[in-house]
């Protein structure tokens, strides 16, 4: 069954924990990727390698996560300030 009622507008996302709980994975991504790189000198030189790919890895995901992140905050924002108020018919 469809949680929307025929002829309405679906629902426009209103709710701040999604796009919270996605920044605070970019900045825990972009923290291990930071973490991993510091930790890799002081690693055994066979071990220094997986360090570096992961801190790499990690970088590049945490960079590209980041904007989406953003922008599903901003939508957000915009819904929540969006009031449409009740559909009379």
């Amino acid at each position: 069954m469809s949680p929307y009622v025929a002829g309405h507008p679906p629902k426009q996302d209103r709710s701040l924990w999604p796009p919270i709980l996605q920044i605070a994975m970019a900045v825990a991504i972009l923290g291990l990727a930071r973490w991993a790189d510091l930790h890799a000198s002081q690693v055994i030189s066979v071990d220094q390698w997986a360090y570096n790919s992961l801190a790499a890895v990690l970088y590049v995901f945490g960079v590209l996560w980041t904007p989406f992140a953003i922008y599903s905050l901003i939508r957000v924002l915009r819904n929540r300030r969006r009031d449409d108020g009740p559909i009379l018919r």
